[in-house]
């Protein structure tokens, strides 16, 4: 992306236009004005647009209609201007527009748009190209797929603040490494990071394990001891599994959001914190509050910035480089796993792994125990359900046993030819379509087309 961003403004009302070009021009970004939407898509054929602001009524093609072409042509940020008010617009209709403006509008809302989907941009950008350049993952956590490449984004963006961050998704799938990622990436990175199994502490320990205690305040604590909020002081601190935390001690977690402050048992001296709190649950903790069983107030204040973790049968194009990973992880002194059998592969590919990234993982410690040489054959792939084996077609190779680097390399591609496929048939062959349900430029989809000779 160029220093100073080309936005593409287009509107039938010249003072409209002349309105928000003053605007932005204010902020160092390059305006480029079109008065309907036959300019408009000459501008974006000839010109490199960052962005493009669009109004909903024009005569002829209406904003909607013109966005669906911009999209065929590039994928950039679109905000979509609007007089008749965003609750008239049905959501499928913006199509694919990322922001709505409505007349008269506010042109510190209009900046603050712009900067926010230029900036977003930039980090997909940026943690695409890091990604593919590191063979180690994002912050420990390994994948390429769209879903992990827009989570890694989602880190970047928050890892920044301060705000409290919730992580969702399904037990395994990785969301410890994804508060770890957050924290070494952020201003706290050479403070502790405390790390509480909230399911794992008995309700009857869990606030001592939090908040600590002096000496006395309960049969068998012979000395004082600090709470893991003061032992997480000025780092992060991560509550796994809040989902369970009983009431009562949700109480006092809100407190400490709230006053910044904690008190031992036995004490009644404030002691003052400055913690940052990721939370993660493998529950609805939403229909948790309607059942009674988790506090609203504490829900809100954990909830201001929400991650969700795709489980791994939705991102299988990542097996193979899990895998990888694990079996560089975990390989013995002896036993140091240098090929791997297709039927092995497809065996871990075609598997839908309800417990996630952890189940992998076990399976594969387990796999590199059993084997006797240096090759992973489908016989040490052990521990499997048969009814959570998914049916899709098998992996093509021309020899049943590979290199372990190329099997890998070879069952990456294969599974994103094949994730290419469906999105081309889903989308009817119209690439700009197929793209976004990839979450790649059309430039890349173009580029992948290319590679694999898909026509």
């Amino acid at each position: 992306m160029s220093i100073n961003p080309n936005i593409l403004v287009v509107d039938d009302e010249q003072g409209v236009r002349l309105t928000i070009r003053k605007a932005l021009e204010k902020e160092g970004y390059n305006v480029i004005e079109a008065s309907c939407s036959r300019e408009a898509l000459n501008i974006i054929e000839k010109k490199s647009v960052s962005l493009a602001i669009v109004d909903y009524r024009m005569p002829g093609m209406n904003g909607v209609e013109l966005i669906e072409r911009i999209r065929e042509k590039r994928k950039i940020p679109i905000i979509i201007i609007t007089a008749y008010g965003f609750e008239k617009l049905n959501m499928e209709e913006l199509n694919g527009a990322l922001d709505y403006i409505t007349k008269p509008f506010d042109l510190d809302r209009l900046r603050e748009s712009v900067e926010i989907l230029l900036e977003r941009e930039k980090i997909l950008e940026d943690v695409v190209h890091e990604v593919e350049m590191s063979e180690d993952g994002f912050c420990g956590m390994v994948g390429k797929s769209s879903a992990m490449l827009e989570v890694y984004s989602l880190i970047k963006k928050v890892a920044g603040t301060d705000f409290n961050v919730l992580i969702t998704g399904e037990s395994g799938s990785g969301k410890e490494l994804c508060a770890r990622a957050i924290h070494c990436l952020s201003k706290r990175a050479t403070k502790p990071f405390i790390s509480v199994a909230c399911s794992a502490i008995p309700d009857t320990l869990l606030e001592a394990e939090l908040f600590g205690y002096e000496k006395g305040a309960f049969t068998g604590a012979e000395k004082s001891k600090a709470g893991k909020f003061e032992l997480g002081n000025r780092g992060t601190i991560f509550l796994d599994e809040i989902g369970d935390m009983p009431l009562f001690t949700q109480a006092k977690i809100l407190r400490v959001l709230q006053e910044k402050e904690i008190e031992r048992l036995g004490s009644e001296k404030a002691v003052k914190v400055d913690v940052r709190v990721i939370s993660a649950t493998n529950v609805d903790l939403a229909q948790a509050v309607k059942e009674g069983r988790f506090r609203e107030d504490l829900y809100y204040r954990l909830n201001v910035f929400r991650i969700h973790l795709p489980p791994l049968r939705e991102r299988k194009e990542d097996i193979p480089l899990l895998v990888l990973h694990f079996l560089k992880k975990y390989s013995l002194r002896d036993r140091v796993i240098q090929a791997i059998s297709i039927e092995a592969l497809e065996k871990l590919i075609n598997y839908d792994w309800p417990g996630n990234v952890r189940e992998l993982e076990n399976v594969i410690q387990r796999a590199i125990i059993l084997t006797r040489g240096d090759i992973l054959e489908s016989s040490h792939i052990q521990g499997l359900k048969e009814e959570v084996v998914s049916r899709r077609r098998t992996i093509k190779f021309r020899k049943k046993i590979l290199p372990l680097n190329t099997a890998i390399s070879q069952a990456v591609e294969e599974l994103e030819r094949e994730l290419i496929l469906k999105a081309l048939q889903e989308a009817k062959n119209n690439k700009s379509k197929a793209a976004e349900l990839l979450k790649i430029s059309r430039k890349s989809l173009h580029n992948k087309l290319k590679k694999y000779n898909i026509g």
